[in-house]
């Protein structure tokens, strides 16, 4: 058969694509309070070969976007002190009045409901990923939303 085939995309570790060698680093927060998700993410994201940096509340995401300025930030909402979309508004907010570039927020969630998901852009998030959610649709999410390339 001499039809064309679809492009591979190579992957690593456990079917995790790899980020291109000899880019800046790019910077992930993820915000999340339940640690198993929190591992799960910085397991796949760290083999990808993202820097990870975590906050397990609204309030320390905050704190976190503030210190490292990350590239992109997975953002829960179910969180103690402020939930992911208080955080969110503060994030774009002190962005905005700051100077700073606009954050680019995913919002990562159980609720698979529309108006959840209507509530989460309007707060400023430029996409909506559920849980749980397949390794490929996570790395889609983040290449449809950086300049990052995988191998």
């Amino acid at each position: 058969d001499e039809s064309p085939r679809p492009a591979q995309t190579k992957t690593g570790v456990d079917g995790v694509p790899q980020l291109v060698a000899g880019g800046e680093p790019f910077r992930i927060l993820i915000a999340e309070d339940q640690l198993p998700n929190r591992l799960l993410l910085r397991t796949l994201l760290t083999k990808a070969g993202f820097e990870v940096v975590e906050a397990e509340n609204g309030k320390l995401a905050v704190e976190k976007w503030r210190e490292t300025q990350p590239d992109l930030i997975f953002m829960d909402n179910d969180m103690p002190f402020m939930t992911g979309m208080e955080a969110t508004r503060a994030i774009i907010e002190e962005a905005g009045t700051t100077g700073k570039a606009d954050p680019t927020i995913v919002f990562l969630s159980a609720y698979a409901i529309e108006s959840y998901r209507q509530e989460a852009l309007a707060a400023g998030c430029v996409d909506y990923l559920t849980k749980p959610f397949e390794k490929r649709g996570l790395f889609e999410m983040i290449a449809k939303h950086s300049p990052v390339q995988y191998c």
